[in-house]
C-alpha cells in the first residue's frame, strides 16, 4: 500500500495504490475492502491496472471472464461513488512462457468495448508502450525486467507519467 498527497490551497491530490502480487480482478477482494475505500475517500477518479495476471491464465482471459470481472467491479464500485471516473488501463505487451502474449490484442478489443459499454474509460497502454514486441526493446533499454511481463522500477515510473499526461491532455480537451 502507497499513499501520496499532494496540495496548494485550492486543490489536492489524494493518491491511493493498493496491489497484491499474483492478484487479477477477479480476486480484488483479496487486494483491498473496495467498498470501506471507496466511502473513506470519496475519490472522482478509480483506475484499475490489470490484465498481466488474467492473460497468464487462458481462462481467466476469456472474454466472458473478463466481462463478468469487469461489470462487477464496475457495478461496485458504482454503487458506492455512482459519479465516479473509472478508467481501465490496458497491459502492455508481455511474453507469457516465453512466447508473445498474442491474446494481449484481442482482451484490448474486448476491454474497450466492455469499458465503453459501461461509460468508462481505457488508457491504451499497450500501444502506448509500442505494442506487440516493444517489451523487448523497454528490456535492452533497462526499463523492464528479464520475465519480459514486469517493469522495472524506471520503467513504472515513465507508464506513470505517460499516464498522468494521458489524463490530463483528456481532461483539457474535456473542459473545450
Amino acid at each position: 500500500v502507497s499513499s501520496h498527497v499532494l496540495q496548494n490551497e485550492r486543490k489536492a491530490i489524494i493518491y491511493r495504490s493498493k496491489g497484491l502480487n499474483g492478484a487479477t480482478l477477479q480476486e480484488v477482494d483479496k487486494v483491498l475492502n473496495l467498498e470501506r475505500e471507496l466511502r473513506d475517500f470519496n475519490p472522482d477518479l478509480v483506475v484499475l491496472d490489470f490484465g498481466s495476471n488474467e492473460l497468464h491464465n487462458r481462462h481467466l482471459a476469456l472474454p466472458s471472464s473478463l466481462e463478468g470481472a469487469m461489470e462487477k467491479a464496475i457495478s461496485r464500485i458504482r454503487t458506492i461513488q455512482p459519479d465516479v471516473v473509472i478508467v481501465f488501463a490496458a497491459p502492455q505487451d508481455m511474453k507469457v512462457k516465453n512466447q508473445h502474449a498474442v491474446s494481449v490484442q484481442d482482451y484490448i478489443i474486448n476491454m474497450r468495448r466492455i469499458a465503453l459499454n459501461n461509460r468508462c474509460l481505457l488508457w491504451d497502454w499497450h500501444r502506448e508502450a509500442g505494442g506487440v514486441g516493444a517489451m523487448k526493446s523497454w528490456y535492452t533499454n533497462g526499463l523492464a525486467r528479464a520475465d519480459f511481463v514486469h517493469l522495472a522500477a524506471k520503467g513504472y515510473r515513465i507508464k506513470g507519467e505517460l499516464f498522468a499526461n494521458a489524463l490530463l491532455n483528456t481532461i483539457k480537451q474535456y473542459r473545450h
